[in-house]
């Protein structure tokens, strides 16, 4: 049984306050819309610190690299999944060994991972993704069996 858009935005509002009890939308004013909306996806959610290193380092692609903004988005344009995967592993290991902002365009590491993200996710939707990622394997099973289970 698959749970439908509704169902897993009731259990989250249900389980996302930490163990206090059932979090319910509250609303200050009886407008119907407020009820409606409610029930919509809540893009506000996205915490702003996040969306604005993104944004910086989208802008750093799109115009300081020349890229242009979705560039991806072209006609005959498609990119390839695993140049971004290794674009964020980039990121990511310079942001782990202490690094914050990347060095070519002064932009925090999660930015461009976050950017790397978006891309990838928009593509795909687009249709201009190339799935390039290697044959399953089992990456998932091998770090369930080093999890420790005390």
């Amino acid at each position: 049984m698959t749970a439908n858009h509704d169902d897993m935005y009731d259990h989250h509002l249900n389980h996302v306050n930490c163990g206090h009890g059932p979090l319910e939308p509250k609303y200050p004013d009886n407008n119907p819309k407020s009820a409606a909306g409610h029930k919509k996806l809540q893009i506000g959610l996205i915490p702003s610190a996040g969306i604005i290193e993104q944004a910086k380092a989208m802008s750093f692609g799109a115009y300081d690299h020349g890229y242009g903004p979705y560039n991806w988005r072209g006609k005959n344009v498609t990119i390839s999944t695993m140049v971004y995967i290794h674009a964020m592993l980039r990121h990511i290991y310079d942001y782990i060994d202490g690094e914050d902002l990347a060095p070519d365009s002064a932009v925090n590491h999660l930015g461009h991972i976050a950017a790397c993200c978006d891309i990838i996710l928009d593509a795909k939707v687009c249709g201009n993704l190339i799935d390039d990622r290697p044959p399953h394997g089992k990456a998932s099973e091998l770090l369930e069996s080093y999890t420790r289970k005390d």
